[in-house]
Formats: structure tokens, sequence, C-alpha cells
């Protein structure tokens, strides 16, 4: 079982393109395209359009490149502590602290491909 977010990410070839579309072409990362309500990425402040770029734990911080490298950390991730979430939104560089509670693992397993190009994280 791994944690999950409550998200939507767009697919990356999507994002690309709509990070270029909003001048964060060199910037790689997760893309929000939905938040799901009540969820822990909804009760941190994560919105749609905002970039994930960095997910960790105290000083023990990863750059999220890729849904696989967020896959990853929620994968490793047991929910006890808080999750800090680095996040650009607009010209904006911010963090936001994800927690979690019983009832927000998802039974999928960690490295299953997203499917149709997305997933709710």
């Amino acid at each position: 079982r791994r944690l999950s977010l409550g998200i939507a990410v767009a697919p990356a070839e999507v994002a690309t393109k709509l990070r270029r579309s909003v001048g964060l072409e060199d910037r790689d990362g997760v893309l929000v395209r939905g938040v799901e309500d009540g969820g822990a990425a909804d009760r941190a402040g994560l919105r749609v359009g905002d970039l994930i770029v960095g997910a960790g734990v105290g000083d023990t911080a990863v750059v999220i490149d890729s849904i696989d490298a967020l896959h990853t950390m929620l994968g490793r991730h047991e929910g006890a502590t808080p999750l800090e979430l680095s996040i650009v939104r607009g010209a904006e560089e911010l963090s936001l602290s994800a927690s979690f509670d019983e009832t927000q693992a998802d039974e999928t397993q960690a490295d299953e491909p997203p499917v149709s190009g997305s997933t709710d994280d």
C-alpha cells in the first residue's frame, strides 16, 4: 500500500506543453490537474495548476521530476509525519505540508504505471 495525496496529474507530454504555456518550460515536476475534496493535498492547500517539484520529511527531500518520483516518495513515506511538498504556483515557490490519515492509503502498488496517463495520488 502507498499513501494517496488525492490528486490527478497531467500526462507527461501534456504537462510539458502546459508548463511551456505558463513560462515554466525549464522546470520539471508533476503538474496537478485535479484535487480531491478533503484529501491530503486539498487540506495542504494544493491547487489545480500547481507544479510539484520536491517532497520530503524534515531534512530528507527529493526532487520530484516525474510521476514515478512522486510514486516512489509516497511508497516510502509512512504517513505518521507530514510530507513537505515544494511547489511552483505561478511565479512563486511555496512549501506545503500534507498530512495523511489511515483512509488515504491507495491499494495499488507503487510501481504500477498510471492509468490513461494520469493518476490519483
